[in-house]
């Protein structure tokens, strides 16, 4: 198994998502035990797509059934710095962060503090927006959970990107918070009923959010770090949830509506906008090393 990640619906691309045939090779006599050889090939099926497709630099990793696993790195972090990716550089797990986020709510689940069929006005009814959320009393955690509440996408809706921009032209720290970000959407008519289809939103993510903060009693990222962070060892998984994040690499980003310069970060670990935004859109930093050990644990159950 590889994962990659990948740009998210804001648009980053510090690297590529791909797909190889690591697992029939591992499963052939005398494979299974040799990482140098899976790595081998893994790097140069990864240089093999970087010529084709010129970018600057990937990280990918692999994770064998005994729990065996190792990652390699190709290209460049700083492509004008000159500074090489390793398997330790940390990258924007975008959208793939909303993995911890569904896992967070079913460990909630299964601790008996919600129920997957919860309509979410028990947990958030009586916050002052939610009138105004269309459908919001037939939203179930569930649908949240699965793209089929009908939410809208605030990342979709011009004025946020134009606000976005705005605000950090202003001050580059600027990051919407969560509620904020919710009220692109309110008052406007659903993409469909409740449970009536299915469309992918950053928005439901975030308003499962705080459902999972107001049913756990803490703030998500704690939730998340005790629960599954830290027992798992993922010692290089850290919230996204500012500008200077250790390790991170440069990205690159081509045009795009939200104003975002094509390289995204001054120098290493320290981005030119704030991604604090995406919390539980996405929500962490990471690599590929840790991301296999996450899915496998996920994945098994």
């Amino acid at each position: 198994m590889t994962l990659i990640p990948g740009p998210s619906s804001l648009g980053r691309a510090a690297a590529v998502a791909i797909s190889l045939t690591l697992g029939t090779v591992a499963a052939r006599p005398g494979y299974a035990q040799d990482l140098d050889r899976l790595k081998q090939q893994l790097t140069n099926e990864l240089e093999q797509l970087r010529r084709r497709d010129s970018f600057p630099g990937a990280t990918a990793a692999f994770i064998l059934p005994n729990g065996r696993f190792a990652g390699v790195a190709i290209g460049f972090a700083d492509v004008e710095n000159r500074i090489p990716m390793t398997p330790e550089t940390r990258m924007l797990a975008a959208s793939i962060g909303k993995t911890f986020v569904s896992a967070t709510a079913l460990a909630l689940a299964v601790d008996g503090r919600l129920d997957l069929d919860d309509r979410i006005s028990r947990w958030l009814g009586d916050t002052p927006w939610f009138g105004r959320l269309p459908n919001g009393n037939a939203i179930t955690i569930r649908m949240l959970g699965t793209h089929t509440s009908g939410v809208l996408n605030h990342v979709s809706v011009p004025r946020f990107a134009a606000d976005w921009r705005t605000g950090r032209e202003r001050n580059p720290d600027f990051a919407h918070q969560p509620v904020h970000l919710i009220e692109y959407v309110l008052d406007q008519p659903a993409a469909f009923s409740p449970g009536a289809g299915h469309r992918y939103t950053d928005t439901g993510y975030l308003i499962l959010g705080l459902v999972i903060e107001a049913a756990g009693g803490e703030p998500f990222y704690a939730q998340t770090r005790r629960r599954f962070v830290e027992p798992l060892g993922l010692s290089s998984t850290v919230p996204s949830d500012r500008r200077e994040i250790p390790g991170l690499a440069i990205g690159y980003v081509g045009p795009n509506p939200f104003g975002l310069p094509h390289r995204t970060g001054d120098r290493i670990g320290a981005m030119s906008w704030n991604p604090a935004l995406e919390w539980t859109g996405g929500g962490f930093a990471t690599t590929t090393t840790d991301l296999v050990r996450w899915a496998k644990a996920l994945y098994e159950g």
